[in-house]
């Protein structure tokens, strides 16, 4: 047996889901020249993320983690958010060098919701336009770029047709797809459903709230006319034409151009 110099991963961390220790939890030796454990050595070791999704925290049953025999066995292991990782394993300045583990995953049950959502809008643009937001179990925006994906709107009533001069796939940018230009016919009844466009994903698809798109029409809320009228002179009573819904209801933030 060496003087120790060195450590190692004599088993290398498991990962599995996000937020749930791993079924196999890291291992690591302090190690001679030869790759021999010494077991005479009593440094404590620090475990911590060397490679991976940004943000993410590592948590375990204890860490640092004094060694037995030359060896620190780690427990409850777990990382919060998704993607492919690397750990550091080092000891307290004047010990042996960092070791830097396998790689390995920690997956996530995505999931998909809205950002932004219709809420009675008129039939020009929706307002305000659909994000959709791709979240890992613990509520994160997956951000990595390979669970990125396309997203599709689909709405209800079918006989309706929805348009977006975004298009209606779009690929999530930081874990978000934005939408624009999206435009409805006036209707009731009307829900956005947002889906992967992959098939085989394990993203379960979200559906929205219902809404109305409310239909749009002019209206003479005050008649022409006066019973006094002469020729070539302005009316007594004057015009006055204001947009309003389908139901009657005059839409104010249509009428800054309200003729009168």
């Amino acid at each position: 047996m060496g003087t120790p110099s060195r450590l190692g991963f004599t088993t290398q961390p498991g990962g599995g889901a996000i937020g749930t220790a791993w079924s196999i939890q890291p291992v690591v030796a302090i190690q001679d020249a030869g790759g021999n454990i010494v077991t005479s050595a009593t440094n404590s070791i620090t475990l911590a993320i060397g490679s991976g999704t940004s943000g993410a925290t590592l948590t375990c049953t204890t860490n640092p983690r004094s060694t037995s025999s030359g060896v620190a066995v780690f427990s409850g292991c777990r990382i919060d958010r998704a993607g492919t990782y690397t750990l550091t394993a080092s000891s307290p300045p004047g010990g042996p060098t960092t070791a830097t583990s396998s790689s390995f995953t920690v997956t996530s049950n995505m999931r998909l919701s809205f950002g932004s959502y219709p809420s009675s809008p008129t039939p020009t643009l929706l307002t305000p336009q659909p994000t959709v937001e791709l979240r890992d179990s613990s509520g994160f925006l997956v951000t990595s770029s390979f669970e990125q994906m396309t997203v599709v709107l689909t709405v209800s009533p079918a006989t309706a047709t929805f348009t977006c001069t975004s298009g209606t796939s779009r690929t999530t940018s930081s874990g978000i797809a934005t939408f624009s230009g999206c435009t409805l016919p006036a209707g009731t009844g009307y829900q956005l459903t947002a889906s992967p466009n992959l098939l085989g994903s394990p993203v379960t698809p979200v559906t929205g709230a219902a809404f109305t798109v409310v239909g749009t029409k002019l209206a003479f809320t005050q008649q022409p006319g006066g019973t006094n009228a002469v020729p070539g002179q302005a009316l007594p009573t004057q015009p006055i034409v204001a947009v309003q819904s389908s139901a009657g209801a005059v839409l104010t933030a249509h009428n800054s151009g309200t003729v009168a």
